[in-house]
């Protein structure tokens, strides 16, 4: 086959267009099928530096996390309590939303984007969380591990 120059740049340019959709498809099609199972609340490399729960609020300053002022002492030392919201696991779920019990706020690292989450409580059931409008349901975790007993 003889092609010009010019007949060479429009076959690479039309390749790469063909790859560009082909993977674009491939990878929509895996992130369908890993939605299924378990799956993290948050990605491995999104790291907390804010979390409200309600009204009480806790940053991190440094190494260490801090409640603000106003805020009730809790007996959950607050990192164990960040160190739990940065390990949910959930699993996607079909519940009508009713109006939220508590209300979280996770603040993420490098972004100006916060995730808010509704929590609701189904007695001693997992609690169901609602995450931009799409419904799941935490693994292996219990509203008092989410949410501390002086908050709630």
């Amino acid at each position: 086959m003889k092609l010009g120059h010019k007949g060479w740049n429009n076959v690479l340019i039309f390749t790469m267009l063909f790859m560009s959709f082909l993977f674009l498809f491939v990878s929509g099609r895996m992130n369908d099928n890993s939605e299924q199972g378990p799956q993290p609340l948050l990605n491995q490399h999104e790291r907390l530096f804010g979390l409200s729960i309600d009204a009480a609020q806790f940053h991190k300053v440094g190494l260490n996390w801090r409640q603000s002022s106003g805020t009730q002492v809790l007996s959950v030392p607050v990192d164990a309590l960040v160190q739990t919201w940065t390990e949910v696991v959930v699993t996607t779920c079909n519940v009508t939303p009713t109006s939220p019990v508590y209300h979280v706020l996770l603040s993420l690292v490098g972004t100006q984007a916060q995730v808010s989450v509704d929590v609701l409580s189904k007695g001693d059931d997992a609690p169901i969380l609602f995450v931009n409008g799409r419904c799941y349901q935490s693994q292996n975790l219990t509203l008092s591990q989410l949410i501390p007993e002086e908050l709630q």
